[in-house]
Formats: C-alpha cells, sequence, structure tokens
C-alpha cells in the first residue's frame, strides 16, 4: 500500500480484545464534575464524566457534551478530551467561564455512546448544574485533617477514615484516596462526599481486621481545576481488638443549661466519653445562636488533640442580658456514631 507519490505505508499493528457476546448496556455515568448543584465553582474548572465503561472519542462533540451558560443563553466553547481508558470525558473552556453564573451540562441522550454504540441516556448520574465563583483556582488542594489521627491506636474495628481538604474536589479522584494495611493489602471501601466534596469519608465493606496496622494514602487528589496534591498524603493507625457499637455521650457542657449571668467574653465547652472525630465538629455543626435574631454568631471551632473536648470561641464579646442556645448536631465517634446537644444560657450585664 503506498500513497499518492508511491511511498510505502510503514506496517502499523494494533490488538484489541472481544467479549463473549454483544454489548447491549446503556453506559452508566458513575461521577461528575463539578457535583450537581455545587457552588462557588473555580472559573476554570474542569467538566469531567466518569463512566462505568469506554466511550467511543467519535462520539464527544459539541452536540452530545454541551455545557450552558444559563445567564448568557449561550453554549460556552471550549475543548473536549477521553482518557486513554475511555471512561473519563473531560471539557475545557476556551477561557474562564462567566463569573457568578448558573451552567447546566447537557449529555443524556445527546448522542455520545460507547464502542458498541449504546446511548448515553442518563442511566447513574444524569444532566446537572452548577453555579460559579467570582475567580479562578491558581493553587493546588491541601489536606487539612485526618481521621483517625497519624498513629493513632486502638482504633474501633468498625471505624471508617475521614479526609478534609481546603476545597471542594474533583470527585472522579476520590479513588487516589486509599487504605491498605501497613504490608499493603488494598481494603475495599465505599467512598462518600461532604461538607460540599471537601471531605472524603471511606467506609471498609467489612470489620477491619484486630490489632491491625493501617494506612491511610491521598495520592493525586485534584480539586475543580484538575490540579492534584503537590505530595502524597499519609497517615497510619492501629485498630484495637473490638467494635465500638455504643453512640457518644456528652458529658458536660459550659455553661450548664439555664445558666444565668454568663460573662459576655464566655468560651462555651462540651466534653465526651470518648474520642470523637474531629473532622464533623465543625463551625456548621456546632453553633451559637442568638435567641433574638435565631442567627448563629460568629465564632471558631477547637477540637482538642485528645478528642474529648471541643470548644466554640465567640468572634466577639456576646450581648448583654441576652439569651444564646448551643447547638451541636452530627458529631461522630471514629465509628461513625452520632451525638448531639441542645442547652440555653443568658449573658449578664
Amino acid at each position: 500500500m503506498t500513497d499518492v507519490s508511491g511511498n510505502a505505508v510503514t506496517t502499523t499493528t494494533a490488538q484489541f480484545g472481544v467479549a463473549a457476546g454483544p454489548d447491549v448496556a446503556v453506559p452508566v455515568v458513575l461521577a461528575e464534575n463539578p457535583v450537581g448543584g455545587l457552588t462557588n465553582v473555580p472559573t476554570n474548572a474542569v467538566v469531567s464524566l466518569l463512566l462505568n465503561e469506554p466511550i467511543d472519542p467519535g462520539s464527544v462533540t459539541t452536540s452530545t457534551m454541551q455545557v450552558y451558560d444559563n445567564v448568557l443563553g449561550k453554549q460556552v466553547a471550549g475543548s473536549y478530551a477521553v482518557s486513554s481508558d475511555g471512561r473519563t470525558v473531560s471539557f475545557v473552556a476556551d477561557s474562564a467561564l462567566a463569573a457568578n453564573h448558573s451552567h447546566s451540562v447537557y449529555f443524556a441522550n445527546q448522542g455520545m455512546t460507547d464502542l458498541a454504540g449504546n446511548l448515553v441516556n442518563g442511566s447513574g448520574f444524569s444532566n446537572f448544574s452548577f453555579t460559579t465563583g467570582s475567580t479562578a483556582d491558581l493553587t493546588g488542594p491541601q489536606v487539612t485533617a485526618i481521621s483517625p489521627a497519624d498513629q493513632l491506636t486502638n482504633v474501633p474495628r468498625n471505624g471508617s477514615v475521614m479526609i478534609g481538604f481546603d476545597r471542594p474536589i474533583n470527585t472522579l479522584t476520590a479513588s487516589q484516596i486509599t487504605l491498605a494495611t501497613a504490608a499493603g493489602t488494598p481494603v475495599p471501601v465505599a467512598r462518600t462526599f461532604s461538607n460540599g466534596d471537601a471531605r472524603v469519608t471511606l467506609t471498609p465493606l467489612a470489620p477491619l481486621s484486630a490489632s491491625t496496622s493501617y494506612r491511610v494514602t491521598a495520592g493525586a487528589v485534584a480539586d475543580l481545576t484538575g490540579t492534584a496534591l503537590a505530595t502524597p498524603v499519609e497517615s497510619r493507625f492501629t485498630t484495637g481488638t473490638g467494635a465500638d457499637l455504643t453512640p457518644p455521650v456528652v458529658t458536660s457542657v459550659s455553661p450548664i443549661n439555664g445558666a444565668q449571668n454568663v460573662p459576655t467574653n464566655v468560651v462555651v465547652q462540651v466534653t465526651f466519653n470518648e474520642r470523637m472525630n474531629p473532622l464533623t465538629i465543625t463551625r456548621s455543626t456546632f453553633q451559637v445562636i442568638d435567641q433574638s435574631t435565631g442567627i448563629a454568631i460568629a465564632g471558631d471551632v477547637i477540637v482538642s488533640s485528645d478528642g474529648l473536648t471541643a470548644a466554640f470561641i465567640p468572634a466577639a464579646a456576646l450581648t448583654p442580658s441576652a439569651g444564646y442556645y448551643v447547638q451541636g448536631s452530627g458529631w461522630a465517634n471514629l465509628a461513625g456514631l452520632q451525638t448531639s446537644v441542645f442547652t440555653s444560657f443568658r449573658t449578664g450585664q
């Protein structure tokens, strides 16, 4: 075989495998980036889909995967890419997405297919929308906390692992967060997301082995723009001999419930009967609320290194002669069992 000039075509060999029967199953979208409904998305975010099987790259076009600016009422121009394994489809806008605009992503029943021609019809995740923030994200993500803490011992065998990041992550890269024994044996886990996709929980599919060392690794986890952790983060813990089947108990709250003439510079403190997961005790789950307005006041939350005490430090002095509620919910121990609290107090003059 030659070209029009008579030059012989270089011999090329390609290989592929075939299944035992025809592929008649529709492709399933397993994850999307950004997650539908997410707000404050960086204007340089990469829009991606993760599927359960390879997609025909030729079926990925401006017609079959459309990103629309809902405010401007027009399709966003950009380029498309399909990963080497064919399972990840990505869209990168030619220029920054418009700030503070709602955007929608349409791909279900648009013409994208797998290698057998089966249509991506919205099985699993379907068309979704997100809203941009005001700026681009030019730095990589950072791990802010890991529970269980590094080198912790006597972790319950039914414990889960939680990792916090300083921003939402691309959920398509969550497989880069792994749990294994210290010897390197992978532990099958289910991954769930919370706190606007800035927190990932790994729940083992079976109880952990007793008195065994485990390693948590966050590898090439990326943020919404596709920027990955600069270096992997690793943490280790060792299990105890049993499971924790009892929810935690709040043993004290200061000020006590119904307290009067509380100083306006009070620090609210809560103690527990066992070590808590600090990632579950945050400004959104530990609040001091002004009774007259129903609004949570500003402040910082600190959890002690032993996980037995949590403190809320108001950002400013409380109002004199005013009533306040102390509200805590979703506070979990290392096994994921939760407790809550609701008390009140009144400041002095």
